[in-house]
């Protein structure tokens, strides 16, 4: 296998670089909250890039040692037929479950197994976490509750997709811990399975499904009209929205 040396060396980015889009995210994310502390409006549109700016933080800080650009080939050659552990991930994500178990023997996680609920959760733990940071991710559009809109009645609009998107993914995640409990890894199988003859499905599983996807659809709306709004929204911004707070600008930055 290769060095973990070599694999850095082949990086297109380094600390330096790193450390400039974390001060100028930095900077953009302390202009936005002083434009609250000086009573600034802010746009639905700043509001967007600033929930976008913390997911670029929380993602540079989660992969700040992992090397980006890397674009070089390396052939491993295997003397055998063996497939090393190292490559039994690979072809767990190449795979579908039927075709894997015909190649590959596949294997329990003890320590994922350990954790308390595990079971319950029906093995949706990651969907758990990703859909908290996502409620987080659409939780933040909420700061421009009070933003200037086109009309009232797109005000509201706003403040109910924005209310939706968050929800929607918690919503998602619970579908899916119960489908899970009843087997099912996908809402497409379980319409499938009801359509089949002297195939039985839970009637809970079956609704869980159908929310589901119905939810699905619902947050695909919302945002749609979180895009729609905050660039219409632009045309109709009040002069104090172009006011620079001022003690930002000692951060440096890029203009």
């Amino acid at each position: 296998l290769l060095n973990p040396d070599e694999v850095a060396a082949r990086s297109k980015t380094d600390m330096f670089t790193k450390s400039i889009v974390l001060t100028q995210i930095l900077y953009f994310v302390v202009a936005v909250i002083s434009r609250y502390i000086e009573h600034l409006p802010v746009s639905p549109l700043e509001v967007a890039t600033l929930a976008f700016t913390v997911c670029s933080f929380c993602t540079y800080g989660l992969f700040w040692h992992k090397p980006q650009g890397v674009t070089a080939v390396t052939t491993i050659a295997l003397r055998d037929n063996h497939i090393p552990e190292q490559l039994t991930s690979v072809l767990r994500k190449q795979y579908h479950k039927e075709i894997q178990e015909l190649l590959i023997a596949t294997g329990t996680n003890p320590a994922w197994e350990e954790w308390l609920g595990i079971e319950l959760l029906g093995g949706s733990l990651l969907v758990f976490i990703l859909a908290c940071a996502s409620a987080v991710f659409s939780a933040i559009h909420l700061a421009a509750w009070n933003s200037t809109f086109p009309t009232a009645s797109e005000r509201i609009v706003w403040r109910v997709a924005t209310l939706v998107s968050a929800l929607a993914y918690m919503m998602c995640w619970l579908c899916q811990v119960i489908m899970n409990v009843g087997s099912i890894r996908k809402p497409v199988d379980v319409i499938k399975r009801s359509r089949r003859r002297h195939v039985e499905v839970k009637p809970v599983v079956e609704l869980a499904s159908w929310i589901f996807l119905v939810t699905t659809v619902v947050y695909v709306l919302a945002r749609l009209v979180i895009i729609v709004e905050m660039f219409r929204s632009l045309a109709y911004l009040t002069r104090d929205a172009y006011i620079t707070p001022s003690w930002p600008t000692n951060i440096p930055h890029f203009g």
